[in-house]
């Protein structure tokens, strides 16, 4: 990390991050607290999207070649691929990679940077949800999920406040204790929510000022949600 500030020549005063143990770690936080860096670690599954960009065009040319050549060795081509890429007219940007590093094109690469943005702010998004709504959150995926799998969580979560100061708009939200959840949440993570009732597991009885009491377990809830309800308030929730 330090050469690659070094060769960047300027600090940047952000850096953002996934939480691979490289970037989330003693090291590298009190590195940049020296350097007056802040630290932006991501938490969603889908991170780097200019960089995931690049590795499925990269993917899809290595995948042509090894159709086309009925082989599975690629590390021969690999370079003369990359090459070709950054040698590849961008149509974002108005030149090729290789191009946009020529120092003489800066003033138009800013430029292109800058049409790039303004198109960007007139396509902001209107927000689907509001302070107070209720959710649910999208589960991570692995590549072995399927579509009968559980898609949400079964606990839900309040909009405590509608971040709107991006194109995207983010939420943060709470749970029902009123513990606001880390990070922000876009909205295609987010399902709107009404639950009248809960499913619960019976783990427990106990009678108290002689009136039975059952303790119970809300289904897809941390154990700190437990507790023990009479046999009217049971009525009013889902036993599994």
């Amino acid at each position: 990390m330090e050469a690659i500030l070094n060769r960047a020549g300027v600090l940047p005063r952000i850096i953002c991050s996934d939480r691979g143990g490289e970037f989330d770690c003693k090291v590298m936080k009190s590195k940049l607290k020296d350097l007056k860096i802040r630290q932006f670690l991501a938490l969603s599954d889908h991170k780097a999207s200019v960089c995931e960009r690049f590795q499925q065009t990269l993917q899809s040319r290595l995948y042509s070649y090894l159709v086309a050549n009925e082989s599975y060795r690629y590390v021969d081509v690999l370079q003369f691929l990359v090459r070709n890429y950054n040698t590849t007219y961008h149509r974002s940007i108005g030149m090729s990679p290789v191009e946009a590093e020529d120092e003489s094109n800066i003033e138009e690469l800013t430029r292109a940077h800058a049409k790039l943005r303004s198109k960007v702010r007139l396509r902001k998004m209107k927000p689907r949800y509001k302070k107070g709504d209720v959710v649910r959150v999208s589960l991570s995926k692995s590549p072995f999920t399927r579509s009968y799998h559980i898609q949400q969580s079964h606990q839900r979560y309040i909009v405590k406040k509608v971040v709107v100061k991006h194109v995207v708009p983010l939420y943060i939200l709470e749970d029902d204790k009123g513990v606001e959840l880390t990070g922000h949440f876009y909205e295609n993570q987010l399902t709107r929510v009404d639950i009248d009732t809960y499913r619960v597991n019976i783990i427990g009885q106990r009678r108290r000022r002689g009136k039975q009491e059952y303790k119970v377990h809300y289904v897809g809830y941390d154990n700190s949600y437990d507790e023990y309800l009479s046999k009217t308030q049971l009525g009013a929730i889902k036993p599994s």
